[in-house]
């Protein structure tokens, strides 16, 4: 599989892990206002299934820029998606996905135990919001917006 093949195998599986994440988020939206030690206990649950996304995600973030960084070496911006990109934007971008997935990864696993729930589901949609845009930003083209 060439290098490009790579990249469009991963941008698969990272948009699945994505649609994992979101509705895992959705999940977790019921135990805001969770007390019962039952409640806790499947926030727990929820959080820990939205760590294991991240962590799946990130490994594909991961072999990613392992790719980019072998196209490093012989180009400075590639073809991708019908669309030439330089190849210092989409690592820049892995690099964000890569923030979003640690922070919404330990927010989601701290959940269950947070004093303030709201807040803590508060920047929960907050970096999946900023994730979603990284991911669109480097995966969709501008054709597919319109």
């Amino acid at each position: 599989m060439t290098e490009l093949g790579i990249l469009f195998a991963e941008e698969e599986r990272i948009q699945l892990a994505v649609r994992e994440i979101s509705q895992g988020i959705l999940d977790m939206s019921d135990y805001v206002l969770a007390k019962s030690p039952i409640e806790l206990a499947e926030a727990e649950v929820v959080g820990k299934n939205i760590r294991k996304s991240c962590d799946k995600i990130n490994d594909d973030v991961h072999l990613a820029r392992n790719t980019l960084g072998n196209l490093f070496t012989h180009a400075t911006k590639i073809t991708f998606k019908g669309k030439e990109r330089p190849l210092h934007e989409m690592e820049n971008e892995l690099s964000l996905i890569h923030g979003d997935l640690e922070a919404i990864g330990s927010i989601a696993e701290k959940f269950f135990e947070a004093k303030d729930r709201k807040a803590a589901f508060d920047n929960l949609n907050q970096h999946y919001s900023e994730l979603v845009e990284h991911v669109t930003s480097l995966m969709v083209s501008e054709a597919k917006l319109k």
